[in-house]
């Protein structure tokens, strides 16, 4: 009888345990994760080709190197003088204040 009591007891513990809620918490979460890295596959891949892109550009092109080169490096011609204008956020005052 007590193998009968254990088989039994074990049959009726794994479907409570397949069915107990913690199994969909855990498929939910596995779904969002699989879902945000779909997502971040898809934007690596737009960025890969876009990069890509630049790529080509830039070999056959010396003016886009240049600008590449202005843009992101800041850098400058020699004797050339650069003016950056920031615009100032505040407050708006009326009447010559």
């Amino acid at each position: 009888m007590g193998l009968a009591t254990a088989l039994a007891t074990a049959l009726a513990y794994f479907p409570y345990r397949l069915l107990d809620g913690s199994s969909e918490r855990k498929a939910a979460a596995l779904r969002a994760q699989y879902e945000q890295t779909v997502t971040d596959t898809q934007r690596l891949a737009n960025e890969n080709q876009r990069l890509r892109r630049q790529i080509e550009a830039l070999k056959g092109d010396v003016g886009a190197i240049e600008d590449i080169a202005r843009e992101e490096l800041g850098m400058v011609r020699p004797n050339e003088v650069i003016f950056r204008i920031e615009e100032v956020r505040g407050e708006v005052h009326e009447g010559g204040e």
